[in-house]
C-alpha cells in the first residue's frame, strides 16, 4: 500500500505540475467542467484521509515502513521537493487572489482551476515525501506532534518551558 500511495503522490504532483504550467502558459485553455474535477478530488481526499489517519480501530499509519531507506541526502531532497511544492502552491494562490483584488474583477473559473492545480501540486508533493520517508524521519518528531494537534502544540505551556 505504501508504494501505491507514494506512486499516486508522484504521479499526481507531476500531472498537476504539467497542467499548471500548461494553463499558465496558454491563457486560451479553459477550465474543465466541474464534473471532471469532482472525481479526482474525491480520490485525492480519500488518499489524504488514509495518509492522515489518526487512529481508531484500524490505524493505518502505525505500522508502515518508508518506501525508501532514509539517508541524509534523500531526506534533504525530500525536504526540498516538499518545500518547492509548498512555495508553488502559496505563490499561485497569492498571485490569483492578488490579481483579482487589484483589478476588482471576479475570480473566473480559469483562476479557480489554476488554484486547484496549485493545491494538488503542494499536497501531492507532500504525499510523495510522506510515504517515501515517513514524516518523523524528514521533519522530526516535533512535526508529527504538531500535525496531530496544532492548536494544542502551540498552547502547551510545558513544551515552551523546556
Amino acid at each position: 500500500m505504501e508504494r501505491a500511495l507514494f506512486a499516486y503522490g508522484c504521479a499526481t504532483a507531476l500531472i498537476a505540475s504539467a497542467l499548471l504550467i500548461g494553463s499558465a502558459m496558454r491563457p486560451a485553455i479553459a477550465a474543465p467542467p466541474v464534473q471532471r474535477i469532482v472525481w479526482p478530488a474525491l480520490v485525492h481526499l480519500a488518499v489524504l484521509s488514509v495518509t492522515f489517519d489518526r487512529g481508531g480501530r484500524r490505524q493505518v499509519n502505525s505500522y508502515w515502513q518508508p518506501v525508501f531507506t532514509p539517508t541524509p541526502t534523500r531526506l534533504r531532497w525530500g525536504r526540498w521537493i516538499a518545500g518547492v511544492g509548498s512555495v508553488i502552491a502559496t505563490l499561485t494562490f497569492v498571485t490569483v487572489y492578488a490579481k483579482a483584488a487589484m483589478t476588482d474583477a471576479p475570480i473566473v473559473a480559469r483562476s479557480i482551476w489554476i488554484a486547484i492545480l496549485a493545491l494538488y501540486v503542494g499536497s501531492s508533493s507532500y504525499l510523495a515525501i510522506h510515504w517515501a520517508f515517513r514524516p518523523a524521519n524528514v521533519w522530526g518528531a516535533g512535526f508529527v506532534e504538531f500535525c496531530k494537534s496544532p492548536l494544542f502544540f502551540l498552547l502547551d505551556w510545558r513544551r515552551r518551558r523546556n
